[in-house]
């Protein structure tokens, strides 16, 4: 028998196949993106809509398409895997928002019915019983749920550390994914450390703004003037920096909190 299993294309509109061992979607996403929900990827967004990295890391410039993706991506999980869970969070609860929408959006694409919602629970549910939620910025409010299929954590670099914390031990159990995706932000935190480190099992991404032909560098001219260097090379050139009129970097600050650290070349 084939290691691949076909999905149904009358229920789903789609040919994906899915292996029957692992569950991992076999990687032609980027075709399904295309064909179904009508959405051309570039060359980069194709290699992550084709990973099947149970970690994936994406470093972006700003405007380039990095929450479109996931999306599209966190669907395919979704219609591909009956009863998967999604936890969408964020620095805030309109930012986790605006993930969802456009998951809703292109799941209309596919599906013949809207998402029903569920009011006590917040989350949408899928017919095949797939079901996505998207949570603000508290752990005391995100520790009630458990077993979650895939983690998506959007503009990761200014998403507490607490939330972080409370909301992975939820993979334990289940092997579920973790999708972090941001724009550059500070010398640290989860998202910078990961990114530093690269720990074994994640595949890491970056794309910068001279990777979007959207971006037009006429904009990024003048944001250059308008805001530095710092800015620029941080919001659209995948640099963790600190401000333009920080003194001193965020690793050195982080430092303090060690009992021997080495500050502005001195050791103490």
């Amino acid at each position: 028998m084939s290691r691949w299993t076909k999905i149904s294309t009358k229920t789903w509109r789609t040919n994906e196949r899915v292996s029957k061992s692992t569950g991992e979607v076999c990687p032609n996403t980027a075709k399904w993106v295309k064909k179904t929900i009508h959405f051309t990827p570039d060359p980069i967004q194709s290699e992550i809509l084709n990973s099947s990295a149970k970690r994936l890391h994406l470093l972006c410039s700003r405007q380039w398409g990095k929450s479109t993706i996931v999306a599209a991506k966190a669907l395919h999980h979704a219609l591909t895997e009956p009863g998967a869970f999604i936890i969408v969070g964020s620095s805030c609860q309109r930012q986790s928002n605006e993930l969802l929408a456009k998951f809703k959006s292109f799941a209309a694409c596919v599906l013949p019915k809207r998402l029903r919602k569920d009011t006590e629970t917040g989350s949408y549910h899928l017919p095949n019983g797939a079901r996505i939620v998207a949570l603000p910025q508290s752990p005391d409010k995100v520790r009630g749920f458990s077993s979650p299929s895939l983690i998506i954590l959007d503009e990761a670099a200014f998403v507490h550390e607490e939330l972080y914390e409370a909301l992975t031990p939820s993979l334990a159990s289940s092997k579920g994914a973790l999708w972090l995706l941001s724009s550059a932000g500070g010398q640290r935190g989860f998202f910078h450390r990961i990114w530093t480190a690269r720990p074994a099992g994640w595949s890491f991404f970056r794309a910068t703004a001279e990777d979007c032909p959207r971006i037009d560098p006429a904009f990024l001219a003048a944001e250059r003037i308008e805001k530095g260097e710092a800015y620029l090379r941080r919001e659209y050139f995948c640099e963790f920096a600190g401000g333009r009129n920080q003194f001193i970097d965020d690793a050195s600050i982080d430092a303090l909190t060690d009992s021997d650290y080495e500050l502005l070349g001195v050791r103490y």
